[in-house]
């Protein structure tokens, strides 16, 4: 079995992420893992994207070429899914400093264990969203900053 942040996090604090998460994607936090894979791979509202940039600035999202020069309502699945994975971050660091200020601190100071990359940075793909998120869960059992 793979591993979730379900698993990963007390439940309480679970509960708080999907509530972030929420906030910044749309996708209810009631919603099971694997209907939000599918909610995120039918196409994000470009609506998500300004959200994300708010907060990311001055850390920049890069945009596929073929989701930029497109009039179409939602990005493309793959897209999405690299969106959903930002905000991913993005919530559990909420859930974790629980200060969105000090939240956002974190997320754009560069980091040794990022080569001097700033997690938002990192975020970008997939390995960097796993990375990160490895990172926020062990800050949030007091194993390492």
């Amino acid at each position: 079995m793979a591993f979730t942040l379900r698993d990963g996090l007390p439940a309480d604090a679970y509960a708080q992420y999907r509530l972030h998460l929420a906030c910044l994607t749309g996708v209810p936090a009631d919603t099971r893992e694997d209907e939000a894979a599918n909610l995120v791979d039918g196409g994000f509202d470009r609506a998500v994207l300004h959200l994300l940039l708010e907060l990311s600035n001055p850390v920049p999202v890069r945009i596929p070429a073929d989701d930029a020069q497109t009039d179409a309502p939602k990005y493309s699945p793959d897209f999405s899914r690299t969106l959903y994975g930002i905000a991913s971050g993005i919530a559990l660091a909420f859930t974790v400093f629980g200060e969105k200020d000090k939240a956002l601190r974190w997320l754009k100071k560069p980091k040794d264990r990022f080569e001097g990359r700033t997690p938002l940075d990192v975020l970008q793909d997939d390995e960097g969203q796993e990375q990160v998120i490895t990172m926020l869960v062990q800050i949030g059992e007091g194993i390492g900053a």
